[in-house]
């Protein structure tokens, strides 16, 4: 009880001692032994509030919060808020949060952690970023690094949740850019999530479901207003979303075991979705183009399916049901549309070339060992 006095009263202390600290609150609560917290609060004019509440052992919370103390905010705002809860042995949780301008927009940042070994650390640079980070069990990790330092007011307004429960499970989230939203929730064992959002990444949302054990999902956003999706069920998947392009949609599902999918999304104005139900699948959207709609669905094992759309205003399809398919789409003419269909047991074969205007193309492939290759 005397250490946690003691931080206490120290933390008051930081938090008081500029000039402008007007309305800095801090508040701790500490229970056992070997806790440690530490608050920093800078130049907050009627901003700034942090609660930390530890109890277990060797729990660690560090909280700095400063805003830009060019001018006063306005009344009735927070420029810095942060709440920290952990409960268990071993954990850790570091907030920094920086605001940039005049203009006061609230940061948020708020961890709970009930467990053992659990890390979480959220770093806000920029102004109007808000994280919530919620880990229930063990050996959890999870960092969220939002907006840039001195980005002259370009990288604000980004929102981050993450959720983990489970065993061994990592959360991996940086918004450079503004306006950004992201998404992570998991539920399982081994389980691991990144969501990038670049510099130049504005207005992009960014969602990733993890249950089962060993998956791992990515969806990276350098251009601006995409959407990317991933939800994974079952063992060892493996999504991947990529999106430099502008105002694309990108989703990809996975259940069952040993599956990869990628979707690839340089141009503008895009939509792709993979659906794999089964074990050893591999599918590939490459979506260079303007304007295209792509579609992979496998159900069954060991399917593969590649997909690339290099012109515009296309449209594909890819049904595979069944066992040791291979179908192949090349878009690189615009206003084509295309469909696959294959069921069956054994080794079918489909590849459609589309490189002129306007074409339809349907391939519809029942029983072993078919090929069918078109050309437009």
């Amino acid at each position: 009880m005397r250490k946690s006095i003691l931080a206490a009263v120290s933390v008051i202390a930081l938090s008081a001692t500029p000039a402008l600290a007007n309305n800095s609150t801090s508040k701790i609560d500490q229970k056992d032994s070997k806790n440690t917290a530490l608050v920093t609060q800078v130049d907050s004019i009627l901003g700034s509030d942090s609660t930390v509440t530890q109890s277990g052992s060797d729990n660690t919370a560090t909280i700095t919060q400063k805003d830009d103390g060019v001018a006063p905010f306005k009344a009735g705002t927070r420029a810095n808020t942060s709440e920290v809860t952990q409960s268990g042995t071993k954990n850790q949780a570091i907030v920094d949060q920086f605001s940039e301008t005049a203009v006061a927009r609230p940061n948020a940042s708020t961890i709970k952690q009930s467990g053992t070994l659990g890390i979480a650390r959220v770093t806000q640079r920029d102004d109007g970023q808000k994280s919530t980070i919620e880990q229930s069990g063990t050996s959890q990790v999870a960092i969220v690094v939002q907006g840039r330092e001195k980005s002259g007011d370009t990288s604000y307004y980004n929102t981050s949740s993450v959720k983990q429960q489970g065993l061994a499970n990592t959360a991996n989230v940086s918004q450079l850019g503004y306006e950004g939203n992201s998404t992570i929730d998991q539920n399982g064992t081994g389980l691991l999530a990144n969501v990038q959002q670049g510099e130049k990444g504005n207005g992009n949302s960014a969602s990733i479901t993890q249950t089962g054990d060993v998956n791992t999902g990515t969806v990276k956003q350098t251009g601006a207003g995409n959407t990317g999706a991933i939800a994974q069920g079952g063992e060892h998947q493996s999504a991947f979303v990529n999106q430099t392009g502008n105002f694309n949609s990108g989703s990809i599902s996975q259940l069952d075991t040993t599956n990869v999918a990628q979707i690839d999304q340089i141009g503008n104005s895009n939509g792709a979705s993979i659906y794999q139900s089964g074990a050893n699948q591999l599918a590939k959207v490459t979506q260079g183009g303007n304007g295209n709609r792509s579609l992979i669905s496998q159900a069954g094992t060991k399917q593969q399916a590649f997909t690339n759309q290099s012109g515009n205003n296309n449209t594909s399809t890819i049904n595979q049901n069944g066992s040791v398919q291979y179908a192949e789409l090349l878009q690189s003419g615009n206003n084509n549309t295309s469909f696959i269909s294959q069921t069956g047991t054994q080794t079918n074969w489909a590849y459609v070339t589309q490189s002129t205007n306007g074409n339809t193309s349907s391939v519809t492939q029942n029983g072993a060992g078919l090929l069918a290759v078109v050309r437009q």
